[in-house]
């Protein structure tokens, strides 16, 4: 049967009784015909005793003349789902109307928006912002969850335009979430900072596979720079959406120029480097997110013969362990006695929460001085890059 086709203002009454196709009768009143086309119509339909409690609601065709309706399927009834109702005497109401089973469902998944640090704007990098936005993207539509009190597991659909909120009494380097909530029809945004910086102090529920924080439906993760600021630009990718993510460029080159080391060298950070300068940052709201995060270090050596230098990049290093794991990046060995350059990738999906991947260095074979080049006139520019989607 072909799907139903709705009308308004389209009623008949029918005097046929038992479970099979009824006549109707002509039109009365300010009502149509429940077919006005030239051919048979499908269509949904309700049939209602006006005296006695028979009813029926289903599928069924009237013909062309609207004469005749035929019960195809019956969704519910007075002789229950499924079966055909055996009408009694008397008129009954036959009309056309909306079924329960056909009414479209609000898309719990609808969310046309991202987070971002420029009004307007939710793409572009800003190195402070003191504000998060949540702005309209690719679509003007969010679903909203209904709370217990009016049905829980109901969706309501709004129209928004860009909400914001201050970030405020914040801890650096400790994420916080950002969640839309609905406050009697209201849209704004709540936020809620982390226990540490990778584990929640409120966890996230899931209603039709959506991400809840209470009643609230969670949007993305935000990590703080200061108690009132935060970033999202290639060195600090700190805004992290969960709807409409989008490949987003990481990047570092500080061009220092060059430094040296002498074998035997433990790892330790690139240059010395343990205040993060030539690391990129990011967080991580959820896992698994979509696709993982992609990083990759290069630098130009220089090595006598018989010293063998190492790159690396280490996942959230520190002083006590530099060392990269197996989890880590793709560590590689420059040669002994040339020069070239190096590099080590970073390929995987790190835990939620705060993190940053450091390059480092160490010189595992040989006593020689390596001389290492982030900078070469003319020659070479090294540093860290990578995607991150978010």
């Amino acid at each position: 049967m072909p799907n139903p086709i709705y009308f308004d203002r389209r009623k008949q009454v029918s005097t046929s009784t038992g479970q099979g196709a009824f006549t109707l009768n002509p039109v009365v009143g300010p009502w149509k015909a429940l077919n006005t086309t030239p051919s048979t119509l499908a269509i949904p339909y309700c049939i209602a005793h006006q005296t006695a409690s028979d009813w029926e609601v289903g599928l069924g065709s009237v013909d062309n003349l609207s004469q005749t309706l035929t019960r195809s399927t019956v969704f519910d009834g007075s002789a229950g789902a499924g079966n055909l109702t055996n009408f009694s005497g008397g008129n009954k109401d036959v009309f056309i109307t909306p079924l329960a089973n056909y009414m479209p469902r609000v898309n719990p998944w609808t969310c046309h928006g991202r987070l971002g640090l420029q009004s307007g704007s939710p793409t572009t990098d800003v190195t402070s912002s003191s504000t998060v936005y949540f702005t309209p993207f690719q679509g003007t539509q969010v679903a909203m969850p209904e709370t217990a009190s009016m049905g829980a597991g109901q969706w309501k659909l709004y129209d928004f335009t860009e909400i914001s909120t201050p970030i405020s009494g914040q801890i650096a380097n400790i994420p916080f979430d950002v969640s839309l909530v609905d406050t009697n029809g209201v849209l704004g945004l709540s936020t809620q900072q982390w226990a540490s910086a990778t584990a929640r102090s409120v966890a996230i529920t899931f209603v039709d596979g959506i991400p809840l924080i209470g009643n609230y439906r969670y949007l993305g993760t935000i990590n703080p720079v200061t108690a009132t600021t935060t970033a999202d630009y290639p060195k600090q990718r700190f805004v992290w959406n969960y709807y409409n993510s989008i490949p987003r460029r990481m990047g570092n080159f500080p061009a220092t120029g060059t430094w040296s080391g002498v074998g035997n060298l433990a790892w330790r950070g690139q240059n010395t480097d343990t205040t993060k300068a030539r690391a990129v940052e990011f967080v991580i709201g959820l896992t698994p997110p979509l696709r993982p995060v992609n990083v990759r270090a290069a630098i130009y050596y220089n090595t006598p013969a018989g010293t063998f230098p190492e790159l690396g990049l280490t996942l959230d290093a520190s002083s006590a362990n530099w060392t990269p794991s197996l989890t880590d990046a793709f560590t590689v060995e420059g040669g002994g006695n040339q020069s070239g350059f190096m590099t080590a990738e970073y390929n995987q999906i790190p835990p939620i929460g705060y993190h940053y991947l450091q390059p480092t260095e160490a010189i595992q074979v040989g006593t020689g001085t390596v001389g290492w080049y982030d900078y070469y006139a003319n020659r070479f520019v090294g540093g860290v890059q990578g995607t991150i989607w978010a």
